[in-house]
């Protein structure tokens, strides 16, 4: 795994682009697969085709219960990040009986293009990992 140093990492099928937060090691680029710097929370990167908004959620989860088990999500929330449609939803889950807490954010592109975010944790690291996350967040933006 080699950190990362606030580098940028851009998707032209997912018309999206974002900071990678300083010290956050690239586990795998396909798909973008991120660790932190305390190895607690995994950032996952993943581009999908859908019809709507409410079709790439299903496709979004259908790829959450290959990573996680015992699943409860929240309901989705919709609002724009940065100008870009999107939906985020939050939930527990466990890996290998693991206590896992999970964000998913799905990004509308263009052209039935939808750009999904994972977030995953243990308990406590999304609030350990908080400002990094939130400097992640603000940096999205969509490409022309």
């Amino acid at each position: 795994m080699s950190p990362c140093d606030a580098a940028q990492y851009t998707n032209g099928d997912g018309n999206i682009q974002f900071e990678l937060a300083d010290g956050w090691a690239v586990v795998s680029r396909s798909p973008l697969l991120l660790s932190s710097p305390g190895g607690d929370m995994v950032l996952m990167c993943e581009i999908t085709r859908a019809e709507d908004m409410e079709s790439a959620l299903a496709g979004s989860e259908a790829i959450l219960m290959k990573q996680l088990s015992d699943i409860r999500p929240g309901e989705p929330q919709s609002r724009r990040i940065n100008g870009i449609p999107a939906s985020w939803i939050e939930g527990t889950g466990k890996a290998q009986d693991q206590d896992i807490q999970f964000k998913m954010l799905v990004l509308e592109g263009k052209r039935g293009v939808y750009t999904i975010l994972f977030y995953f944790g243990i308990p406590d690291a999304q609030e350990a990992n908080a400002e990094n996350m939130r400097r992640f967040v603000t940096s999205i933006r969509r490409i022309r």
